[in-house]
């Protein structure tokens, strides 16, 4: 709720930059915590920055570092609401049952999958008052289906040192010219 707040307040001061204006300006009042990333990083707070931040992904390392490399999985604990998936991955019941199965959490997936162009349209109609705060728009979400683990931690556990053994042994197969 206090989020909510923070960004209610920001969008009645015409301020965007969820960095600058959020995390920044209230770091020191408000219990804000982060981790310390030495890899690469982005704020995007604008048109330009996402076009910036694609173009990044044309120089290899940056690809590779995403791409190929196999970072743990880290999700939320069991106290907080379902994770939200959206966009055509979203479709897919196996898909969905394996992100609640590996992450050990509900999932839920909306009726509207297609979120994209809704999320636009949403802030949009948020900045010119069709609706008064992100409440109003949460209300517009139906959910489809909710998605909860059905394999065992421990048996989740194997699978996922077996993922990874499979992703290394996957790196670099491709010959460079």
């Amino acid at each position: 709720r206090l989020l909510i707040e923070m960004i209610e307040r920001c969008a009645q001061e015409d301020r965007y930059d969820f960095v600058k204006d959020i995390l920044i300006r209230y770091k020191n009042q408000k219990r804000i915590f982060g981790y310390k990333i030495k890899d690469y990083w982005r704020n995007i707070a604008s048109v330009q920055d996402y076009f910036e931040t694609n173009m990044d992904f044309l120089n290899p390392e940056i690809r590779n570092y995403f791409f190929k490399q196999y970072p743990d999985i880290y999700s939320k604990v069991d106290d907080l609401p379902p994770a939200k998936y959206n966009s055509g991955a979203s479709v897919s019941n196996i898909m969905m049952q394996i992100q609640a199965d590996m992450a050990q959490i509900k999932v839920d997936r909306p009726k509207t999958v297609e979120t994209t162009a809704l999320g636009a349209a949403y802030l949009a109609g948020l900045a010119v008052g069709v609706w008064e705060n992100l409440d109003d728009i949460q209300q517009n979400r139906e959910i489809d289906r909710i998605f909860t683990p059905e394999m065992s931690l421990e048996e989740r556990n194997v699978k996922y040192a077996g993922w990874k053994k499979a992703v290394t042994r996957a790196m670099n197969w491709e010959e460079k010219e």
